[in-house]
C-alpha cells in the first residue's frame, strides 16, 4: 500500500496481479533489484526470477506468490517465481545455475525438451561472464537437451529487446 517515492533516486518496482493493491517491492539498504526474466518460443512468459540488493535473505513481505504463468514442468505443475537476495542485488553464477534448475529446464521438460534427437530446446541468452563462468550449469543444460546460444555481449540493447540494460 506504500506510494512511489517522490525523488529520482527512489524507486520502487509494483507488482501488478490479479488483486492489484499497488504494493511496492524494495529493500531499504540497496534499491538495486535484478529481475530475471524470458518467454518460451510460444510467446508464453516464464516465471521471473528476483534478486533484491541489500540484503543477505528475502524477508517474506518481498515475495508475492500472484505472479505467476501457465508454463508447467512436465508433471504438469505450475513453476513458481523464484525470489532472492544478495548485497549487490545481482545474479551471479551460482543464481543462475539455480534459476537454470528451477525454471528454464523444468519449463523446457514441460514442453517436451529431452535430449534426444528431434526434440531438443533452444536457449538464447547473453553472452556475460555470469552465463557462462560455471560449466556445471552448461552440462546441466546440455544433459537436458537444451542448446545454449549466446548473443554478442555488449549489444543486449541492440539484440534483446525486453533487456533495459547494456551488459558492460
Amino acid at each position: 500500500g506504500a506510494k512511489p517515492g517522490k525523488s529520482k533516486k527512489e524507486r520502487g518496482v509494483f507488482l501488478e496481479s490479479i488483486i492489484d493493491n499497488r504494493d511496492v517491492a524494495q529493500t531499504k539498504a540497496g534499491k538495486k533489484i535484478s529481475w530475471l526474466y524470458g518467454r518460451t518460443g510460444t510467446g508464453k512468459m516464464l516465471p521471473p526470477f528476483v534478486v533484491y540488493g541489500g540484503a543477505v535473505n528475502i524477508k517474506p513481505e518481498w515475495a508475492s506468490d500472484e505472479i505467476f504463468t501457465d508454463v508447467r514442468d512436465q508433471n504438469g505443475v505450475v513453476i513458481p517465481a523464484m525470489w532472492r537476495a544478495n548485497p549487490a542485488g545481482s545474479v551471479d553464477s551460482d543464481m543462475f545455475r539455480e534459476y537454470v534448475t528451477g525454471i528454464i529446464i523444468p519449463s523446457m521438460r514441460g514442453a517436451g525438451v529431452r535430449n534426444e534427437d528431434g526434440h531438443r530446446g533452444v536457449y538464447l541468452l547473453d553472452g556475460c561472464q555470469t552465463h557462462l563462468s560455471n560449466t556445471e550449469t552448461t552440462k546441466l543444460l546440455k544433459d537436458a537437451g537444451i542448446n545454449l546460444y549466446m548473443r554478442v555481449p555488449n549489444t543486449s540493447s541492440e539484440s534483446q529487446g525486453e533487456d533495459t540494460v547494456v551488459f558492460r
